[in-house]
């Protein structure tokens, strides 16, 4: 469980922001702002309450958030970019078998 959420959830989230279907969730907010005693994993509450992972929020001038929630933000962008080139790989795969004399 990461959050609470259970590995069929979490692979359902994983695929929406890969093939950029949905919105993005869970934000920096649910990410970096959950009760630490809520969060199970404890890879995941290093990187959202250790110290220097917490970043200064925008009223002190920084850009808020943390760690954690810039991981999630990498594997989002990479998500997208892998499944972006499955469908346009498929999609062309499509065209050429459409376009091509048999």
């Amino acid at each position: 469980f990461w959050h609470g959420f259970s590995v069929i959830l979490a692979f359902y989230y994983h695929v929406q922001a890969g093939l950029s279907i949905g919105f993005g969730f869970p934000g920096a907010e649910e990410i970096c702002y959950k009760d630490p005693s809520q969060i199970a994993s404890p890879t995941v509450r290093h990187y959202v309450t250790a110290p220097g992972m917490q970043f200064p929020p925008p009223s002190e001038g920084g850009r808020g958030g943390c760690q954690a929630a810039d991981i999630s933000k990498a594997v989002t962008v990479i998500n997208i970019i892998g499944g972006s080139t499955i469908i346009a790989f498929c999609i062309g795969v499509l065209v050429d078998s459409i376009t091509s004399p048999a």
